[in-house]
């Protein structure tokens, strides 16, 4: 069990060591990489605000209080946007290329 431990932990930290010294050897691609970060930050941001927190009835069993409807709410709400942002990505390439 120890060894799923370490082996677990060295791949959390290879996941935040390795795009550190990635970026450091590339700040272009720190640009990118930040606008990226900062893209989906607003959509939460946004997704959260327009997350209701009321509690149905049939719900009760399933979800501890409003803070917890409020996040399944955010959560819904930000896969939304985001499957329409890919979407729409989809479709904007595809139309791009039979243009060209």
């Amino acid at each position: 069990m120890y060894w799923c431990y370490f082996l677990f932990f060295v791949g959390v930290a290879s996941a935040i060591i390795l795009p550190l010294i990635s970026l450091a050897k590339n700040p272009q691609g720190a640009k990118s990489a930040v606008i990226g970060l900062v893209a989906l930050i607003v959509i939460f941001l946004l997704s959260w605000v327009l997350a209701g927190d009321e509690m149905l009835p049939k719900y009760e069993n399933f979800i501890d209080g409003p803070e917890d409807s409020k996040m399944v709410g955010m959560g819904l709400i930000a896969f939304y946007i985001l499957a329409l942002g890919a979407i729409a990505a989809t479709v904007y390439s595809s139309i791009s290329k039979l243009i060209k």
